[in-house]
Formats: structure tokens, C-alpha cells, sequence
């Protein structure tokens, strides 16, 4: 009975520590996609701004040069934005990132990473084991 115990202790505690280690990995990972994701969005933000410049301006060139830059996310989102008639219509959403369109791949995942850690870890507390070890 004893080296079952002993057994059983130990399979719990190592299976608790794997998972709690699993949970991190993925915390982390997660932690990179939204930090990837929150870059991109800035920058999607900032060919935008440049955009607008140049349309507040109206260089027709830079407009075209700042849409160049556009990643595919957002100029996809962009047009469709542009398809609400934004420059003179009021319900016009503020921008494009605000359009169903605008999709953040990094950031979903890094949501699903997240949720994955949130699993792993709760998975590694209840394992049989004292959640303070």
C-alpha cells in the first residue's frame, strides 16, 4: 500500500507539473501573438493616418502610395469602410480596424492560447496534488 502511495503521489505530482509547465509555454506563446498582433494593428493604424494626410491634403499620389502600403487585412477592410461612404456619411464607422472586415489573426490566437494555459494550468491545480507544491 505504501509504494502505491508513493507511486501515485509522485505520477500525480509530475503530471501536475508538466501541465502547469505546458500552461506556461502557452501563456508565453500567447503573450508573443498579442504583442505581434497589437504591432500590427499599429502599423495597419499608422499607413492609415498617412492616408488620410494625404487625402486631408488631396495628393491624390500619396493617397495611392500610403494605400500601397496597406497589409491585405486591411485594405480589405479599408475598402469596405470606403464602401460606407465614410468622408460624408455620419453612421460611417471611425475607421476601418472598427469594420467586420478588419480581422486579427495574431490576436485570436493568442486568445486561444490563453484560454489553452487557463485549461492546462486549472488541469495541473487539480491533479490530484496540493496546488501550492
Amino acid at each position: 500500500m505504501a509504494a502505491w502511495s508513493g507511486y501515485s503521489s509522485a505520477k500525480w505530482s509530475t503530471d501536475s507539473r508538466l501541465k502547469r509547465a505546458q500552461a506556461s509555454t502557452a501563456r508565453t506563446q500567447a503573450g508573443s501573438l498579442a504583442l505581434a498582433s497589437t504591432t500590427q494593428k499599429n502599423f495597419d493604424g499608422l499607413t492609415f493616418n498617412a492616408w488620410f494626410t494625404a487625402w486631408v491634403s488631396g495628393d491624390v499620389s500619396k493617397q495611392a502610395v500610403a494605400v500601397r502600403r496597406f497589409t491585405s487585412n486591411f485594405l480589405r477592410a479599408f475598402d469596405a469602410w470606403m464602401a460606407t461612404d465614410p468622408l460624408t456619411n455620419p453612421k460611417a464607422p471611425p475607421g476601418p480596424t472598427y469594420m467586420p472586415e478588419y480581422e486579427q489573426p495574431l490576436a485570436a490566437k493568442a486568445a486561444m492560447l490563453n484560454a489553452k494555459a487557463d485549461r492546462l494550468y486549472e488541469a495541473g491545480a487539480t491533479d490530484g496534488t496540493n496546488s501550492d507544491d
